[in-house]
Order: C-alpha cells, then sequence, then structure tokens
C-alpha cells in the first residue's frame, strides 16, 4: 500500500503545459496615473444662503411660500412634544422610583412636578428664541449716551 509521502502533490500547469495556448490569460497590466496632466481644481466661489434664511432672497415658487408659512406651525408643534415628553419622563423616572424604594405614589407626584417644571422651562426657551428670529431688532436711540 503506498503512502501518502509516495505521492508528490499536484503542480499547477504551467505555460507551456497548457493544450491550448489561446486560453493562457493574458498578463495583468498596471496604469500608473499621471497627475502632473490633470486639470486644476475649480475656484473656490461662495454659495448664496438659502432663501428661507435671513439674508436670502423671498421665496419666488409657492412651494417655498407654503413652506415658509409652514415653518411657525412645526416649531409650534415641536414645542408642544418636548412639553409633553418632558412629562412622560418625569412620570417614567418618579414611576421606577416608587418601584425601587417603595414609596408609591410620591415618585410619581415627584415626577410629574418635574416634568412640568422642565418642559415648561424648555417650552417658555423656545417660545423665546422663536420670538427673537421673528421679530427684527430695534434700533438704538442716539444721543443718549450715559457720562
Amino acid at each position: 500500500m503506498p503512502s501518502r509521502s509516495d505521492n508528490p502533490p499536484p503542480q499547477p500547469p504551467g505555460p507551456g503545459s497548457h493544450p491550448d495556448p489561446a486560453a493562457e490569460p493574458e498578463p495583468l497590466v498596471t496604469i500608473e496615473p499621471d497627475l502632473s496632466r490633470a486639470p486644476p481644481p475649480p475656484a473656490w466661489k461662495p454659495i448664496a444662503p438659502p432663501p428661507n434664511l435671513p439674508g436670502g432672497a423671498p421665496p419666488t415658487s409657492a412651494a417655498a411660500r407654503s413652506r415658509q408659512a409652514q415653518q411657525p406651525l412645526w416649531e409650534l408643534s415641536a414645542m408642544g412634544t418636548e412639553f409633553v415628553m418632558f412629562v412622560l419622563a418625569g412620570v417614567g423616572l418618579g414611576w421606577l422610583a416608587d418601584n425601587w424604594l417603595g414609596t408609591k405614589p410620591y415618585g410619581v407626584l415627584v415626577g410629574v412636578l418635574f416634568g412640568i417644571g422642565g418642559g415648561g422651562w424648555r417650552l417658555i426657551r423656545s417660545a423665546t428664541r422663536a420670538l427673537n428670529r421673528a421679530t427684527p431688532p430695534r434700533p438704538k436711540p442716539q444721543g443718549t449716551s450715559k457720562p
């Protein structure tokens, strides 16, 4: 019985051992780019601000005017959602504290109060920012400098 060491391992076919020379793959050619002939990068140009930002042109299409008219509604919707989420987070944390400490209804009540307080603070802050964006700044009076 012949052992495994008696049989030589199979050799891959060489270039001359292939029966059909036309079927041999061609050698790979590497192409290196010549970057010296590449065009220069385009010059930087400032981009005009979008029409809905301060300093931009007023919107001209009906869709753009509609989006601009709906923006305050989206801001109000976000404010209401944030308020509700603060209250729900307070209730959830209070409920967890009640179950962990065994102080049923007091954790939820404190959580509701903290949620209403945090939500109200965030609501007032968001409304103030929206109001400041919507109203133009008042000009300073002339000639009223302090000595």
